[in-house]
C-alpha cells in the first residue's frame, strides 16, 4: 500500500489514520487546526498542519502521487468538496469522502470522490447485523 491522506482528524478520521498506522499503513494526517495536529503527533508519525481547501498546501505537503485519500471532514462540506476536487486534480485516484446527506454524497462524487461513507448509517446497520448476528 503506497501513501494514504487523511484529511481531517475529528473523531472519524483521527480512528482511521490511527488504525491505519497500526496496521502498516504509510499514513499523512493533515489538519487545520494545530492543537489538533499537536495532539495527533503523539500516535501518527506523519502529521501536519494545512488548510485542505489551499491547493499549493496540499501540494507542498507531499499530496501528489498518494494512493489514496480520506476525506473525513464532517462539519463543514465545503471545505470537504474543496478538498475532494483538490487531491482529485493533484492525481488522488481513490478518493473516500465522508457525507453527511445524499445531497452531499452527489456533489462530492461530481467533484472526484470514488467512495461515499455515511458514518453514522454504516455504523448503525452494522451494529444491528452484530445482535441478529450476522
Amino acid at each position: 500500500m503506497n501513501r494514504v491522506i487523511v484529511v481531517g482528524l475529528g473523531k472519524f478520521g483521527r480512528a482511521l489514520a490511527e488504525t491505519l498506522v497500526q496496521e502498516g499503513a504509510d499514513v499523512l494526517a493533515i489538519d487545520r487546526d494545530m492543537e489538533v495536529v499537536q495532539q495527533a503527533s503523539d500516535f501518527l508519525p506523519a502529521v501536519i498542519q494545512a488548510d485542505a481547501t489551499d491547493a499549493e498546501a496540499l501540494a507542498s505537503a507531499g499530496v501528489k502521487g498518494a494512493s489514496a485519500a480520506v476525506v473525513a471532514i464532517g462539519s463543514d462540506f465545503r471545505a470537504a468538496a474543496f478538498a475532494t476536487s483538490i487531491l482529485r486534480e493533484l492525481g488522488v485516484e481513490r478518493i473516500t469522502a465522508r457525507v453527511n446527506s445524499e445531497r452531499e454524497a452527489r456533489i462530492l462524487r461530481l467533484v472526484g470522490a470514488t467512495e461515499i461513507v455515511f458514518v453514522e448509517q454504516e455504523m448503525g446497520r452494522r451494529i444491528a447485523l452484530s445482535f441478529v448476528g450476522r
